[in-house]
């Protein structure tokens, strides 16, 4: 069954920019990435954020290695992972991500989207049920 236009709930989402010459460093945020984890334009920048510290500890080696090797393969990576949030929250969200050039630094960096993944079909439903409520 399809939901209606009443019906229909907004999902929040974050997007980032990433140095990958500088370790994946965060150079770029917007306000859905500060709510998502906690990492606000400002604190990005005064803390000198990266991305590998957002990922799950246990999950670092794996999450690269398939961002690499889909990047290399297909252009883009679509994949979910464990986030730790500033507050040590763990979080699962799903992202999608590319590589380009900046041209006018010439830099390679990374741009992504992340969007938080509901932990199972229970929730989801629950969700729902709040929206058309």
């Amino acid at each position: 069954m399809a939901l209606t236009n009443s019906e229909v709930f907004s999902v929040i989402h974050g997007a980032c920019r990433m140095d990958v010459e500088e370790g994946w460093k965060l150079i770029k945020v917007d306000d859905g990435f500060g709510e998502l984890t906690g990492y606000t334009k400002e604190r990005v920048f005064k803390e000198r954020v990266v991305y590998s510290q957002l990922v799950h500890k246990d999950d670092v080696a794996d999450f690269f290695q398939r961002w690499t090797m889909q990047l290399e393969t297909k252009g883009t990576a679509y994949l979910s992972h464990r986030l730790i949030t500033r507050d040590g929250n763990e979080i699962v969200v799903y992202c999608q991500g590319e590589l380009f050039v900046d041209e006018s630094t010439g830099r390679t960096l990374a741009k992504a989207t992340i969007t938080p993944v509901k932990e199972n079909e229970t929730e989801l439903k629950e969700t729902i049920e709040k929206a058309r409520g």
